[in-house]
Parts: structure tokens; sequence; C-alpha cells
């Protein structure tokens, strides 16, 4: 507007009328900006102004990871995630929905995913098909390995809401399907559980998990081991009165019975904190039921409850043939038989994803009679299958029934003033320990030589000082063989419990014999050898090298359990522990510089 005073213009109406124009646009300006603050926090609980929508035909790949379809509030995201499984270098990922809280993955853990956890490989694709369906394709055959089946509801679109759940909504904006009613391993606020569903605990093979949270039919909340074996429970029985199990916003989780009234509940400790926060209930992959808030602060989550408060209490726990203990930093992991898969590294902390431990010799191939260990102060995991029987016997009449019984392959004697006996005739073995246990245990074991025992003792090679003071060759002899595998020890990139024992036991025979290739024939000549009664007119370098030619034998049996430590081969060899005599059973393994297979030969003792 160009203003000319030529005009008589009245200058101080016209600044005076501006002036009254601004104010009622201040005043205006005010209104609106507290209607858009109210409105922003009210949209916080309207679902339908807070999601974001995808059309049909959107699709997300594999090979574009980075791509997420992420929820209005930014909380949650959807697209391809990293499996828990590393085994599979082929499937490794599953589709689903993660919480979207910053750079560090540990902290935008899954929340639901496609098909119960089903593992793609990166040439898959996630797609809202122009028919309806949400279909997970494994490209590039196109064969559709999972599906909404959705095709004729009419579907137009699909949104990610700020609560998390995953919606198809139709014309008329109305949801017909949603993520919230297949629950896989976790609840979150306002999702319900209705029988039959279940949790399942994510697996961290390919193999799905053992472990389930369960609503029954009385109303009973359970936590299961396949189906068979329940282990904690809230022990409600309301036969057709409860309709779901709910987790709200405050970390409540309860039971809502057919009126909408809570008959049960327990919940998270800082449930009456007031600052609102994320949360979460999840079964974890080693079998304890756990709700989780997220601390805003440290930008973490926390634990607020958990259904098992012993995690040895957890059936099955540390896996085959795994013993569940108790130490300072909590849950640890042994072995009930003496080849450990981490034999010789301790104890391992509890993890239900490894495969346990492995059995010594199966009680069918025994070559000699069985006996039974002994263990304290531990229970073993029973009554899976139906076929483990309880009978009343004392803990000595326990054993014995056992030991006789063919089909028993373990037994506990409870020491609480029952008398019951569980006569396990399972191959499934599992089970815990500790002092406060009331209980003994008994493992049906084949009665086998060893070199080498569970803990790492050594019943073969006795702490018995011989004498050195005859001087000469023999000497000589074995501590030149000591610095050798001294030697070789040391230069080995790996610790000795990890190195193959059985190397150094056919480097010894390679020195005493002087040939580079050990055959079966020979290691049975030496056997025998070993076998005899000495004479008392031997040298004393025939007695070195008998010490020598057993402590080799004793390295190259066909059992990894039977061999000693290079610990005990070092002390053999400087003449500070005294050897048995090896029993016949060796591995035979052909020199791999020749470019020949390796191969075991064992040796029938019969």
């Amino acid at each position: 507007m160009c203003v000319s005073r030529n005009k008589g213009v009245n200058y101080e109406k016209f600044i005076e009328h501006f002036q009254g124009k601004t104010r009622k646009f201040e005043r205006l300006s005010f209104v609106l900006a507290v209607f858009v603050f109210l409105g922003s926090v009210f949209c916080c609980f309207c679902i339908e102004v807070a999601m974001v929508s995808v059309p049909l035909g959107f699709e997300i790949s594999g090979f574009d990871r980075s791509r997420t379809w992420v929820s209005q509030n930014g909380v949650f995201a959807f697209g391809f995630l990293e499996s828990c499984s590393k085994e599979d270098e082929v499937d490794s990922f599953v589709v689903g929905i993660r919480y979207n809280l910053g750079d560090n993955e540990a902290v935008n853990v899954p929340v639901w995913s496609v098909g119960g956890g089903l593992r793609v490989s990166m040439n898959s694709t996630i797609r809202l098909s122009m028919d309806g369906r949400l279909i997970l394709l494994d490209n590039p055959s196109g064969v559709i390995v999972w599906s909404s089946d959705t095709s004729s509801l009419g579907i137009r679109k699909a949104s990610l809401l700020n609560n998390g759940n995953l919606v198809l909504v139709g014309i008329e904006d109305n949801v017909l399907w949603q993520s919230f009613n297949s629950p896989t391993s976790t609840l979150l606020p306002g999702q319900s559980l209705h029988f039959p569903q279940t949790l399942r605990a994510p697996s961290k093979k390919s193999t799905s998990s053992y472990y389930s949270f369960v609503i029954r039919h009385s109303g009973e909340l359970a936590l299961v081991w396949e189906n068979n074996v329940t282990y904690w429970s809230n022990h409600v029985n309301l036969l057709g009165r409860v309709k779901e199990a709910i987790l709200d916003g405050n970390g409540l989780l309860g039971l809502i019975d057919t009126s909408n009234k809570t008959v049960w509940s327990i919940s998270s400790k800082d449930f009456d904190e007031p600052s609102p926060t994320l949360r979460r209930l999840k079964m974890d992959s080693d079998g304890n039921l756990r709700i989780y808030s997220w601390n805003h602060v440290l930008h973490e989550w926390k634990v607020g409850w958990q259904a098992v408060e012993n995690q040895c209490d957890v059936f099955g726990s540390c896996g085959l043939y795994s013993l569940c203990g108790l130490n300072s930093s909590g849950a640890v992991c042994d072995c009930l038989y003496q080849d450990s898969v981490n034999w010789g590294t301790g104890l391992s902390t509890v993890d239900s994803g490894s495969s346990g431990c492995k059995k010594m010799v199966d009680l069918g191939n025994c070559k000699m009679n069985t006996s039974m260990m002994v263990m304290r102060q531990t229970f073993l995991y029973g009554l899976y299958p139906p076929q483990d029987v309880d009978i009343m016997l004392s803990e000595k009449a326990c054993k014995e029934y056992c030991s006789n019984d063919t089909t028993c392959i373990a037994a506990t004697s409870k020491n609480d003033g029952t008398g019951i006996c569980t006569i396990k005739r399972t191959s499934f073995i599992s089970g815990y320990g500790n002092p406060s246990v009331s209980a003994t245990s008994f493992l049906k074991v084949c009665l086998v030589p060893q070199a080498v025992s569970a803990r790492g003792a050594n019943p073969h090679v006795t702490a018995k000082p011989i004498p050195t003071t005859r001087g000469g060759d023999g000497k000589n002899f074995t501590a030149a063989i000591a610095l050798i595998v001294l030697e070789e020890a040391a230069s080995s990139s790996v610790s000795p419990s990890e190195r193959d024992i059985y190397m150094f036991g056919e480097m010894l025979l390679q020195i005493v014999t002087c040939k580079r290739d050990i055959l079966s024939e020979n290691l049975n000549h030496l056997v025998e050898k070993t076998n005899e009664e000495p004479n008392s007119e031997d040298s004393i370098i025939s007695e070195e090298v008998e010490r020598v030619v057993r402590i080799a034998l004793w390295c190259m049996q066909n059992q990894p359990f039977l061999r000693p430590s290079i610990g005990e081969v070092v002390k053999v060899l400087e003449g500070t522990l005294s050897v048995d005599r090896p029993p016949l059973g060796f591995a035979l393994r052909l020199d791999q510089m020749d470019g020949r297979v390796l191969t075991e030969v064992e040796v029938d003792s019969s």
C-alpha cells in the first residue's frame, strides 16, 4: 500500500486501526495455540488420528533392511529384523514390529513377528498385496510363505498405530485384521491374551523354543515346557468365567472375567510411579516371564517383575544332561556327565539356547557294567514324559532299584520326609542343585576306565613322587621330551584345554618310535607292552620309555573325556606323577600333511 501525506490522511487513526487489528490477531493466535496444544495432548489418546497408513501395493525388501515403516509417534517400526539365530546364514531374518528408541539395537527389541518368528532370507519381501493381503514372499521364486488371509475383507490400507498394533483397515476405516490378535512372544499395554492363545519364547536356534506362557480354559496362567511340564502358575481355577488376561499401561497384568472385573493381578514394582513410561510383558528365551519398563533417564529396559525368582526353578533351564546351580553372580550351568561341550572352561552362564551337555557313553553301548553316580543336594526334573514314576523307597533302596532296573536312567530320592523316589525312564535328564535342596539324585553311567573325571581330576594319574635320582640318560630323555611338549604348548595359539590333546600323544609316540606314521597294529603292540609286568632288570631307559608310552596312549584314547590335561602330561614326563596302564581303546588319526583323510579306529576290548 502506497500512502501520501498530500491527501490529508489521518495517520493517527490509521495506526490506531492497525493496532486494534494486531491486538485481535494476538488474542486469536493465543486461542489457536491453546487449541493446537490441547489437540496434540488429546491426539495421544486418539488411535484414528495417530495412525500412519500405507496403500495397497506397499512393500519392503530384505535387501533394503534400513527401510522401515515407523508409527507416527516414532516409538515403533515395522520391517526386516535380525533373527536371534546366528547359526543359519541363509535364513537369518524375521519380519515384524520392534521398538524404535534410538541407535542402540539392544533396546529396539522385537514385539511381534510375522508367522510367529518365521525366518526368511534377505531375498524375501513383505507386501500389502492389491487384493488386501499382507504377504511374505520368498524371492526369487515368489512363493508365499505367510499370508494374513484377508483377500475377501475389502482391505484398502494398513496402519501402524502408536500403541504398536499393526492393523488392516477396510473402506469404512474399520479394523478388519490386527497383529494384537496374534501375539508372538510379547504383550503390549492394551493387548490381551485369550484361551487358547500363548506367548512363545523366542529361540536362539533354528528350532522353536520349548517354553510358552499359556492361558487355560480354567483361567489359570502358566509357564510350561513342551506343553507337558508346568513349572509356574497363578493357581486360579475359574472355569468358564475368565475372558482374558491383559497388560495395562501402569504395568499391571490382570485376569478379567466375563463381567469385566479383575479377578487376579500382579504388578510391576514401578506401577505407581506418576510419570508414564513404555512397558511390555515378555516370554523370554530363558523360560521366564517378565514385565519390562523403559527408563528414560538411563535409556534402557528394567525388569519390574518376573514370574520365577530362582532361574534354576525353570524346567530344563540349562539344557540336556545339565545341572543348574547358584553362585554370587546368579544361576550357572554344569554338566551331569563328564564330557561337557564346555569341558575345561568351567561353569557357563545359564543359556537355554545352548545345546546343553553331551552324554559320555550311551548306556546301550556300555562294554562293561554300569554304576550309579551319587549327587547330593541335587534334584532331577521329573515326570516328563509321563512314564516316569514316583514310588515310596528309602534313599538306599531308591539307588538300588534304579541300578537293577534296565529301563531306569536316573532317580531322585527326596529327603523331605515324604520318602518319594522318582524313577526316570526317559532320555531327558536335567536338574538343579544347591545346599538348600533336600534331595539326593542318582545317575546311571557306564563303568569305564577313565583318565579324567567330571571335575577335571585324573583318577589314573596319581600325585605320587617318582624317584629321579638315578640320573643318566633316562633323566635326560624325559627332560628333553617334557621340554618339547612345553614348547609346543607355549607356541600354540589356543589354550591347552581347547587344543586336542591327541596331538601331544601322537607327537610323543613319534619321538619314541622315530616313526612319523603310527599304525593301529603298532599301537596294539605298545598297549600290550605297557600292560606287561615290568622286569626288575629293566633299564632306566625302558622305564622312562614305558612312562612316555603310557601317557601318550592315554592322550590318544577314543573318548575325549578319557584324555588327561596337558599339565598332567608334563608332570608325568617330569616324574612327579605316576600313570596307570591305559585301556584298550584309542583313536588313530592319519597325518593330514600327507594329504590323507583323518580316520578313527576303535580297538575292541573284547
